[in-house]
């Protein structure tokens, strides 16, 4: 689902994305936190995604915090491409 939602927020902002990585925090040790990999050619930008964010998501709740965050790092990812 997150998936689908940053492909979502990358088409309302232009950006496309070559791809998007969910790591589960659970195998790193971590249980309320997972690293979301936003991928655009060969440049990426991570960001931290909470549980209770992901919760929201799949309630269909507004999470404005999570819809910040994704903003913020397609914001950078495009900063990052080359001239």
């Amino acid at each position: 689902m997150i998936q689908e939602y940053v492909s979502e927020l990358a088409r309302q902002t232009g950006t496309v994305l070559s791809g998007v990585r969910f790591i589960e925090g659970r195998t790193v040790g971590c249980l309320d936190v997972h690293l979301l990999h936003l991928v655009q050619e060969e440049n990426f930008v991570s960001a931290l995604v909470y549980q209770s964010e992901l919760d929201a998501l799949t309630n269909g709740s507004c999470c404005k915090r999570l819809d910040m965050k994704i903003r913020t790092a397609l914001t950078r990812l495009q900063a990052l491409k080359s001239p």
